[in-house]
């Protein structure tokens, strides 16, 4: 029988971080923060604070081995994790760091505006080699105790309209598409469906 458990996320996981974070939207990252999107993202797992820090990562691990992540935070702490995340965006990409830094923060008060007794389930992604093992529902049911012991009202997240796979999953649980957004970042077109589930 394999052994699960849970992991919160720390500084030495961040390569294994980087890639199931990509895994999570590559085109939408690509066109979000440039080609350099994996290095930057590495940097913001590693600040404290930002939009993907580890601190609000939690791994789910299958006999010692990193299967799958889960990142997402609640509505408080919304002005640091922009500043934060602006700071590093802005260091990273120098002379050019403007565009990316206002088309990331125009992108992210687009689609979704998330309250504070609400939990934002911003990324979840499981390795290739562990899919098909019903792990993205643990990591699922696990955000929703966390959020129910915080006494949180929603689970919200927005998933990317052509990701059926993802939106069947979440339907599964019990969440419930709210609303469908569309915007252009970088020349590309990116549609979502914002979802969200009571915590009862």
């Amino acid at each position: 029988m394999e052994n699960i458990q849970f992991k919160q996320g720390t500084i030495e996981d961040s390569e294994i971080a980087t890639m199931l974070i990509e895994m999570s939207a590559p085109s939408f990252f690509r066109a979000l923060l440039g080609s350099d999107f994996r290095v930057l993202i590495n940097k913001l797992y590693k600040t404290p604070s930002s939009i993907f820090s580890y601190q609000y990562c939690k791994f789910i691990m299958v006999d010692g081995r990193h299967a799958g992540l889960v990142l997402g935070y609640t509505g408080k702490g919304e002005f640091i994790r922009t500043f934060k995340s602006g700071l590093v965006i802005l260091k990273h990409y120098k002379l050019y760091s403007p565009v990316v830094l206002i088309r990331s923060i125009l992108a992210e008060k687009k689609f979704l505006k998330v309250e504070d007794d609400e939990f934002y389930l911003s990324n979840l992604a499981i390795s290739p080699n562990f899919r098909k093992k019903g792990l993205g529902k643990k990591l699922l049911d696990y955000v929703y105790n966390e959020s129910k012991n915080l006494g949180l009202k929603n689970i919200v997240l927005d998933v990317e309209a052509d990701n059926e796979k993802a939106i069947s999953l979440y339907q599964d649980i019990g969440m419930k598409k709210y609303e469908k957004v569309s915007a252009t970042i970088n020349k590309e077109k990116f549609s979502f469906y914002i979802m969200k589930q009571p915590i009862k």
